[in-house]
């Protein structure tokens, strides 16, 4: 029973009492009055805890060591999950990595080390990947105020602090029609392999949805069909391209693409990161375009 509702009906008892005198009738009226706040407030809250990460995406905003910027890799920045299962996944620009964590102490300790997909990325980003490898798995101190998050550890350098913003208010979530989607990532089952070397600039392989047509370009030839979605799901009609032959990686490309788009498939939009799966295991990560690029 709630404490406060016993504690006033024990009060309405003592005070009936003091019916016969007119001087108790304002205690009375006062007692009256603290069974009804009793009543209307209900089971007592639980106790809640000091804000912590878990369940939120963080983009890194700015990362110094030793108090001096660390620049990183043309076109990337820090990106961490914290799942509500316990675990934290994270990228750099290259491989994606993830595994169990705990956040007791205010310390980030990853059980039994990260595991990190295999994809091809060129050196700064492999070394920016072992650079985030090394500070995660250095138990890195972390604290939250408001939709930023600070992480500090001693490795892989003295004094390396990350600071990162909460995805939704630092990188709200593109809409998918209207959008110019740039592909970057082919994934095959377990494997990716990244694009930038079959296609660069203004003719990389890319994407755009409207209401019920797709278009784009291969990275070799222009493209486009018929496409309905609903919720999360994409069905795709004929996608067709054009008959300009391609040889090598843009061959591979495109075909990778066109398979893709083929009957339906799932979809899910993550700020700029467009996904792709398909029922076959093979599936296309997207970003979207920024003006001026």
């Amino acid at each position: 029973m709630n404490p406060a509702r016993s504690a006033a009906r024990r009060g309405v008892a003592r005070a009936g009492s003091l019916l016969g005198s007119v001087a108790a009738v304002p205690a009375l009226l006062a007692l009256l009055s603290l069974l009804s706040l009793a009543s209307c407030a209900g089971p007592t809250s639980a106790t809640t805890t000091a804000d912590e990460p878990t369940g939120h995406t963080y983009l890194s905003t700015g990362v110094t060591e030793a108090g001096r910027p660390r620049p990183l890799a043309a076109g990337t920045r820090v990106r961490l999950e914290f799942t509500g299962d316990g675990r934290i996944l994270a990228d750099a620009g290259c491989s994606s990595m993830g595994g169990e964590a705990s956040l007791g102490d205010g310390r980030v300790r990853v059980v039994g080390g990260l595991s990190r997909t295999d994809i091809g990325c060129d050196q700064p980003r492999y070394a920016q990947d072992d650079w985030l490898t090394a500070f995660l798995s250095a138990e890195p101190s972390w604290r939250v105020s408001g939709h930023r998050l600070v992480l500090t550890a001693d490795r892989p350098h003295p004094r390396t602090r990350i600071v990162l913003l909460d995805r939704e208010a630092a990188d709200p979530d593109r809409p998918l029609l209207g959008t110019r989607w740039d592909v970057t990532t082919l994934v095959d089952g377990d494997t990716a392999s990244d694009t930038a070397s079959a296609s660069a600039g203004p003719t990389s392989a890319h994407l755009v949805f409207s209401e019920d047509e797709v278009v784009g370009w291969t990275g070799c030839n222009g493209m486009g069909g018929q496409v309905t979605h609903t919720g999360t799901r994409l069905s795709f009609g004929q996608v067709i391209s054009e008959l300009r032959r391609c040889r090598g990686e843009p061959a591979r490309v495109e075909r990778h693409i066109l398979g893709v788009l083929d009957g339906e498939v799932t979809y899910h939009v993550d700020g700029d990161r467009l996904t792709i799966d398909g029922p076959d295991g093979r599936g296309l990560v997207l970003t979207a375009d920024r003006p001026g690029r």
